[in-house]
């Protein structure tokens, strides 16, 4: 028979506490010293017992400060019939959305993706979704340029990504279809920086394709936190 090891055992326990509310976001857990008076263990167990919790992305650890228990409420992400909303739901929170816009030449792949040959330029906008001081959502979306003017802000809820498919719409190109392929991984050191994303907690990764019949016009390709994002789809169906 098996025996757990102690780091599992102490770890559960203080997961459990986690999930019973008896410790909240922002609380601090005891030290790697406190764990071993607390539960009679070595310090490389204390030391393995903090590592299991902040891999489980149940705490972050910072510096000289210590380790808390992380923020795990998560903000509702709306998917409906291809496009993309952040519901009212959200809007007791501190959220915002900055826009960086450009014209730029194709890559390799981003031509692939969009049919264009080589050479070719396309319409980029990184956005990044940003909840208190936390980015949690990166998209670069990149636009083949029908006559048309850069990827433009939206006009009325800056909460809202830019509608792809009005815009299109607007200069008589019809999306008729909207693919995504949805995955999840462990993030690069890039996104890590870049996302403040704690130890031990993956991504969940987007490619969301926009064709007008067989020519794909748009492709976002969108990093999201998996600690801090439901992600919710709708699908309307018409009677008939």
């Amino acid at each position: 028979m098996s025996v757990t090891p102690m780091y599992v055992v102490v770890a559960d326990r203080i997961s459990a506490q986690i999930a019973a509310g008896e410790l909240r976001p922002g609380d601090r857990i005891p030290g790697e010293r406190e764990l071993e008076e607390l539960y009679k263990i070595s310090r490389n167990v204390a030391r393995a017992v903090i590592s299991r919790l902040r891999q489980q992305g149940l705490i972050v650890s910072r510096q000289g400060k210590g380790s808390f228990v992380a923020n795990r409420d998560l903000i509702r992400r709306l998917v409906r019939n291809g496009q993309e909303f952040r519901p009212a739901d959200n809007t007791e929170v501190d959220q915002t959305l900055t826009v960086e816009l450009s014209e730029v030449d194709a890559s390799n792949d981003i031509a692939w993706c969009l049919d264009l040959s080589l050479p070719a330029r396309v319409s980029k906008a990184l956005m990044t979704w940003t909840i208190g001081n936390e980015p949690i959502e990166v998209t670069e979306h990149y636009e083949r340029l029908l006559d048309q003017p850069p990827i433009t802000r939206p006009e009325t809820n800056p909460m809202n990504a830019p509608d792809v498919i009005k815009r299109f719409a607007s200069i008589g190109t019809q999306v008729t279809t909207v693919e995504e392929d949805t995955s999840a991984r462990m993030p690069t050191s890039e996104e890590t920086h870049q996302m403040a994303i704690p130890q031990g907690v993956p991504v969940i990764t987007v490619e969301r394709t926009h064709h007008a019949g067989d020519t794909p016009v748009a492709i976002s390709r969108i990093t999201i936190r998996a600690d801090r994002v439901l992600i919710s789809s709708k699908q309307d169906i018409s009677a008939g």
